[in-house]
C-alpha cells in the first residue's frame, strides 16, 4: 500500500511539474488542459486505491463485533414494491462496497416452485440489517438492480444449500438465476475443517451460535403472499438470513480469515455433496430376516462399539433439559394423604379449577390438596410406586448428566397393547446416561430380531418389511425395467435381451413391446402375493395380535414381564426406583377386567370371536364371560371411533366448502371409494382457521360412506370456531367431539350439543368459557352422558359437587 501511495504521489508531482513548464513556455490552454487531465486522473486513481484499503482494513474488522442473537425488528426492512426495492439494494451495495462484501440469502416458497420472498442480510458497523424482498408483490424480471446484484461476482452470498434456491429462481430465468452465472457459497464446505458435526443451517446455527433457530411448520407453511406479514413471519424469514451471516463471522474468528478464504476460493460457486461414510457391516440382503446374521452384526456392534461421547453427540442428542421426577410436586387427599408426585402444572389446574386448594409454595416445595374424595387411593404396591420419590440419575451407573428416557417395554408393542394394559404406563419409563442408553437399544434390537424370526413379523416400516418379503422374481423384473428405462443405451445388447426376457416370462408376453418396461418399473413393492400385500400388518401389530389369538391377555401380561426381566438381565441396573418390579400393575389390570365383566354381564355388548380379519383397529374390553376368572378367554370388538381418521389437519381450511375441495392425508387404512366416498367412523379437521361450522352435515355426507349411522368421532380441535352448529343432530352416533382451542365463549353454545345422547367424550379447555367459574361443573350438569371431559374420567363425585354448589347458590 504504501508503494502504490509512493507511485501516485510521484505521479502527480510529474503532472503538477508538467503543467508549471507549460505554463512557462508557452500558455496555449490546449496543453494546460491536457496536464490539468492527466493530473486529475493520477488523483482519482490514488483515491481509488486508498478507498479500497480502507474498505479492507475495515472489512478485516466486520466479523470481530458479530453478534450471534436474533436482530431487532428495527434491523429488518421490507420491500414490497419496485421502488422499495431498488432502494433496498441501493444500501446492500453501500455496505457490501465499503465494509463487507459476504451477504446471507435465503428463500421462502409458496407451492413448488413459486417465489414468494427473498431475504438478503448484510453487516453494517452499527450490526446486521435484513432485507426482505417480496416478490410475490413485484415482478424480479423488471428489478434490474436486483438481478445485478445476484449476478454481480464480487458479493458473496452465503446459505445451506442455496444452489436449491437459485435452481428454483431458474424457473423464471434460467440464463439470470442459473446457480452457474451467480457467486455463491455453501457454509457446509468449511465445517470439515472444525469440530463441528455437519448438517443443515439449524444443525449448525444450534452447534456455532449456541441458540436454536425456529423451524416451526405454522410459520414455515404459512401464507408468504399475505398482504401484510406477521411479526413471527419477519423475524422467522430474516433469521435464516441472518444465521448464515454470523455463521461466517464465527468460523473466521476460530480458523481466521486466510484459511477461511481459502475455502471460499475452492468452493465458490461449488454445490454442497455430503460424503457418506462406508457401512463395513453392509452385507447383500437375503429374501429373509436371519437371526444369526442379526446376532453376530448387533455383537460386532457391542464389542467393538464404546458407547461414550465418540458414539453419541451430547450437542445433537435430545437429552433432558429438565428433571423427570419432580419430587418436590405433591397431590394430597382431603385428610391430607399422598396421592401421587405429580408435575407443577397438573397440581395447579385443581386450584385453577376450584377442586383444590394450594397448601405451600415454595421454592423446594408445591402441595395442593384436593377439596373432593378421589375415586381411589394408592393402596396396592403398584399404585403405592407413583408416591415414592425418585432421583433423576441414570439407573445403571448413577451418572447424572446427559440422561434420556428409556422405554423397558418397546412403545412399538405398548401402543398395540389392550386398553386395560395402557395406563399408568410411565412404571416402564426410566432414566439412561448416553451410553448406557446406546448398548441398550442394541440389545433391545437382538431381541426384537428373535422376536421377528418367531412372529414372522419384519423389522421396520411397512415398506422396507414388504421389501424383505417380497418374492425375488419380482423384485427382477421392477429392478429390470428400471434399469432398461434408465440406462438402456449404456447396456449391452447381450443384458437388454435377458432384461426383455425376464420381464416378457413374468407379464406372460410373447412380443416384446415398449410399454412393458415400464409396466415393470411401475410394480408396487408386495409383501407375497396382491392378498398377502392388503392383509399386511406391521412387527409390532402382528406380534400383539398374534399374542391375543393364542393366549388372550395373559399372553400379553408375560410378553411384558418378558421385556422388564431382559431390561434387568442385560443392563443390570442397581439404582432402580424403589418399588419398580416386573409384575407391576398387573392386580389392576385383573380388577380393571373383573368391573368390565360385571358391566357388561350380557347386557350391551356381544361376544366377538377372534379372527384374523377382524385384527386391525381392534382392541380388548372385556374376557368371557364363561368361567370369568378361571378361563382368561379374550374377547375381540369393534370400536370404530379409535379407527384410523379421514385427516384433513393442518391444510389452513378457512370453511366447510373448502373441506370439500381438498383430499385427506393418504392412510393406509382409510381407502376412497369409487364415488369419491371414504370409509371411516372419524374426521379430524384440527389446526386449521375454521371460523364457522354452516355446511357441515353436507360436507360429512359428501366425504364419508354412510355418515349419518357411521360418523362417531370429530376431531375440531385448535381453530377459530365461535359457535357450535346445530347440523351436530344430524349423526346422532357421534361418540366422540374435540373442541379444544377454539374461541366459544357462551355456554349456550354447549347446550346445543344435548341432542347427541351417545357422547362420551368431550373437549373444550383452551376456549374462553375455560375461564368461567364452575366451568366444569356447568358442562356436565348440561351433558350427563360423559365419561371424559377435557381429557380428564368423570366420577359420581363431579355430579355431586354440581348439586352442592347449586344447593349452596340457592341456599345461602
Amino acid at each position: 500500500m504504501i508503494q502504490n501511495q509512493q507511485f501516485l504521489r510521484a505521479l502527480i508531482g510529474c503532472a503538477l511539474l508538467k503543467i508549471w513548464k507549460v505554463s512557462r513556455i508557452d500558455f496555449c490552454m490546449e496543453k494546460n488542459l491536457v496536464a490539468v487531465t492527466v493530473a486529475g486522473l493520477a488523483y482519482y486513481f490514488w483515491n481509488q486505491h486508498r478507498k479500497k484499503e480502507e474498505k479492507e482494513e475495515t472489512a478485516e474488522r466486520w466479523f470481530e463485533n458479530i453478534t450471534t442473537g436474533r436482530i431487532a425488528d428495527s434491523s429488518i426492512t421490507i420491500a414490497s414494491s419496485p421502488g422499495q426495492v431498488r432502494r433496498a439494494i441501493k444500501e446492500i451495495y453501500f455496505y457490501t462496497r465499503s465494509y463487507c462484501n459476504y451477504v446471507g440469502l435465503d428463500c421462502e416458497w409458496v407451492g413448488k416452485n413459486k417465489t414468494a420472498l427473498m431475504q438478503i442480510s448484510v453487516s453494517t458497523p452499527a450490526g446486521i440489517k435484513c432485507f426482505l424482498i417480496r416478490l410475490c408483490k413485484v415482478d424480479i424480471r423488471i428489478c434490474y438492480e436486483l438481478m445485478a446484484f445476484l449476478r454481480d461476482e464480487d458479493v458473496v452470498k452465503l446459505g445451506c444449500g442455496i444452489d436449491g434456491d437459485f435452481k428454483r429462481l431458474s424457473e423464471v430465468d434460467f440464463v439470470i438465476f442459473h446457480p452457474a452465472t451467480i457467486s455463491f457459497f455453501d457454509l457446509r464446505q468449511i465445517i470439515p475443517a472444525t469440530n463441528y458435526q455437519n448438517g443443515g443451517l439449524a444443525n449448525l446455527t444450534r452447534q456455532i451460535l449456541g441458540r436454536k433457530l425456529n423451524k416451526d411448520y405454522r410459520v414455515r407453511c404459512s401464507n408468504w403472499e399475505a398482504d401484510t406479514l406477521s411479526n413471527e413471519q419477519k423475524t422467522y424469514a430474516a433469521d435464516d438470513a441472518v444465521c448464515a451471516l454470523q455463521i461466517l463471522g464465527k468460523l473466521i474468528q476460530e480458523l481466521g480469515e486466510s484459511r477461511v478464504q481459502y475455502f471460499i476460493n475452492e468452493y465458490k460457486n461449488t454445490v454442497f455433496k455430503q460424503k457418506s461414510k462406508p457401512n463395513k457391516d453392509k452385507k447383500e440382503k437375503s429374501g429373509k430376516i436371519t437371526q444369526n446374521a442379526l446376532e453376530e452384526k448387533v455383537k460386532r456392534r457391542l464389542e467393538t462399539r464404546d458407547y461414550g461421547s465418540d458414539y453419541f453427540n451430547s450437542a445433537t442428542a435430545s437429552v433432558r433439559k429438565e428433571p423427570l421426577y419432580n419430587n418436590c410436586v405433591k397431590l394430597l387427599a382431603p385428610d391430607g394423604e399422598v396421592l401421587s408426585i405429580t408435575d407443577k402444572k397438573k397440581a395447579d389446574w385443581y386450584v385453577k379449577k376450584g377442586l383444590g386448594e394450594l397448601v405451600e409454595d415454595t421454592e423446594t416445595s408445591f402441595i395442593v390438596r384436593l377439596k373432593f374424595e378421589p375415586s381411589g387411593r394408592p393402596n396396592t404396591d403398584s399404585e403405592k410406586y407413583y408416591v415414592t420419590e425418585k432421583e433423576n440419575v441414570c439407573v445403571v451407573c448413577n451418572e447424572k448428566n446427559g440422561l434420556l428416557r428409556k422405554n423397558v417395554v418397546p412403545r412399538e408393542y405398548r401402543k398395540h397393547f389392550p386398553i386395560v394394559m395402557k395406563c399408568h404406563v410411565s412404571h416402564d419409563v426410566v432414566l439412561l446416561c448416553l451410553r448406557c442408553h446406546g448398548r441398550s437399544n442394541e440389545l433391545d434390537y437382538l431381541k426384537r430380531a428373535r422376536i421377528a424370526d418367531k412372529f414372522v413379523a419384519p423389522l421396520g416400516n411397512a415398506d422396507l418389511a414388504k421389501a424383505i418379503l417380497e418374492p425375488k422374481e419380482r423384485r427382477n423384473v421392477r429392478s429390470g425395467g428400471n434399469a432398461l428405462l434408465k440406462n438402456r443405451a449404456k447396456l449391452p445388447e447381450k443384458r437388454i435381451n435377458e432384461l426383455e426376457s425376464i420381464i416378457m416370462e413374468y407379464f406372460n408376453a410373447t412380443v416384446w413391446t415398449g410399454d412393458l418396461e415400464q409396466k415393470a418399473s411401475d410394480l408396487p413393492v408386495l409383501a407375497g402375493s396382491e392378498e398377502e400385500a392388503q392383509s399386511f400388518v406391521q412387527h409390532g401389530e402382528k406380534v400383539v395380535a398374534s399374542l391375543m389369538l393364542s393366549g388372550g391377555i395373559e399372553s400379553v401380561k408375560n410378553f411384558e414381564v418378558d421385556w422388564r426381566q431382559h431390561f434387568l438381565d442385560t443392563m443390570d441396573p442397581q439404582f432402580m426406583p424403589e418399588g419398580w418390579n416386573i409384575y407391576h400393575n398387573h392386580e389392576r389390570i385383573e380388577e380393571k377386567l373383573d368391573r368390565e365383566i360385571k358391566r357388561a354381564d350380557g347386557t350391551f355388548l356381544k361376544p366377538c370371536p377372534p379372527t384374523e380379519k377382524n385384527l386391525d383397529g381392534i382392541y380388548i374390553l372385556l374376557l368371557n364371560l364363561k368361567g370369568m376368572r378361571e378361563s382368561r378367554l379374550s374377547m375381540i370388538t369393534n370400536r370404530p371411533e379409535t379407527s384410523d381418521p379421514a385427516d384433513f389437519s393442518f391444510l389452513f381450511l378457512s370453511n366447510m366448502k373448502d373441506l370439500q375441495e381438498v383430499a385427506p392425508r393418504e392412510s393406509a387404512h382409510v381407502k376412497k371409494r369409487s364415488d369419491g366416498k371414504y370409509n371411516t367412523a372419524s374426521i379430524r379437521l384440527s389446526n386449521n382457521i375454521i371460523v364457522e361450522l354452516t355446511g357441515f352435515s353436507t360436507a360429512m355426507e359428501s366425504i364419508i360412506n354412510n355418515a349419518f349411522n357411521a360418523l362417531q368421532s370429530v376431531d375440531l380441535s385448535f381453530n377459530e370456531i365461535h359457535k357450535i352448529d346445530a347440523s351436530f343432530d344430524h349423526f346422532p352416533n357421534i361418540r366422540s367431539l374435540y373442541l379444544h382451542g377454539n374461541q366459544i365463549n357462551s355456554l349456550n353454545e354447549v347446550k346445543k350439543l344435548r341432542s347427541l345422547t351417545k357422547l362420551k367424550r368431550l373437549t373444550l379447555h383452551g376456549n374462553p368459557i375455560d375461564n368461567l367459574p364452575n366451568y366444569r361443573l356447568f358442562i356436565l350438569y348440561i351433558i350427563p352422558t360423559l365419561q371424559t371431559f377435557d381429557f380428564s374420567g368423570v366420577s359420581g363425585d363431579d355430579h355431586l359437587l354440581y348439586f352442592q354448589m347449586l344447593n349452596t347458590t340457592r341456599n345461602p
